[in-house]
């Protein structure tokens, strides 16, 4: 109905129709939104979560423009967020450009006191967009709550002075921080030169080749794992400071995972089938692939 039919309706005046509807949106009483038909999505999604064993998968068509794709992925996040955060919950944010892009669109009706934890270190890159500490800094402002950072890279020049750092302060708060967390939200690396933990600068051309050597098929926040969704150990390993490992991936149950795109298939599927993921947003031509 227009405001003005129920307005005559219920025998008030338009502007009073206006401020309860605006009320009832600011109090999340209300959504307004396009339900965009998903053509075959409703099977393939049953088909992804019956042959991965995952509680939820959600696709989204795939636009010809990637911004309707990460506007549509945003919609079904905040439907996510809805069931799976409540007040005083830890969110844990990893590295991803999909994250990022989602997470711009993302609009939460109504706001949650949560606390947004970075479970990996920042990039060298000046004005990578990517950062965990952007990343969490923006969740807190969309869902509510306050932000932590994490003040120390990801990857260290050499071993020695990744095991300084660890011992420090600050290092072990963020590592009880990540002890608290009960949903993560995370992206998917690949193995290409691309992918974000190559572009970051952290690794030369020959530490890529010794990591596709290992049978290495993707990444989860720094975490090598191979096609089986199993971690590979690397040399590397004694460079990085792993705030949240693979195991406290498998051990919680509210990971969310955003991914979209040809390069992403392979990483998707090794995580799937690791069992890292339990709930995943892509688009329609990604969730054919994987199936």
């Amino acid at each position: 109905m227009t405001q003005q039919d129920i307005a005559q309706k219920l025998q008030i005046s338009r502007i009073k129709v206006i401020r309860f509807i605006n009320f009832a949106k600011e109090q999340g009483l209300i959504e307004i939104k396009l339900n965009i038909p998903l053509k075959d999505s409703f099977e393939l999604e049953s088909q992804i979560e019956k042959k991965y064993s995952l509680r939820e998968c959600s696709i989204c068509p795939s636009f010809n423009s990637d911004s309707e794709i990460y506007r549509c992925a945003s919609n079904e996040l905040a439907e996510i967020l809805r069931r799976v955060l409540k007040k005083d919950i830890y969110l844990g944010v990893s590295w991803s450009n999909a994250v990022k892009s989602v997470l711009e669109y993302l609009n939460f009706s109504r706001k949650i006191d949560i606390n947004v934890v970075p479970i990996i270190g920042g990039l060298e890159l000046d004005g990578f967009t990517t950062n965990s500490n952007i990343i969490a800094h923006l969740f807190a402002e969309k869902i509510g709550g306050k932000n932590f950072s994490i003040n120390i890279p990801a990857v260290f020049d050499s071993s020695e002075a990744k095991n300084i750092i660890e011992n420090e302060r600050h290092t072990k708060k963020m590592h009880e921080l990540a002890k608290k967390i009960d949903v993560v939200i995370t992206g998917v690396g690949d193995m290409s030169v691309d992918g974000t933990a190559f572009k970051s600068g952290y690794f030369t051309l020959s530490e890529r080749n010794y990591l596709n050597s290992l049978g290495i098929c993707g990444i989860v926040n720094l975490n090598f794992i191979d096609k089986n969704g199993q971690e590979v150990k690397t040399d590397i390993d004694n460079r990085i400071i792993k705030i949240f490992p693979l195991e406290s991936f498998k051990k919680l149950s509210n990971v969310i995972c955003i991914a979209f795109g040809e390069n992403k298939i392979n990483p998707l599927k090794a995580a799937l089938n690791g069992r890292v993921i339990d709930y995943l947003i892509t688009d329609e031509n990604t969730a054919k692939k994987l199936i």
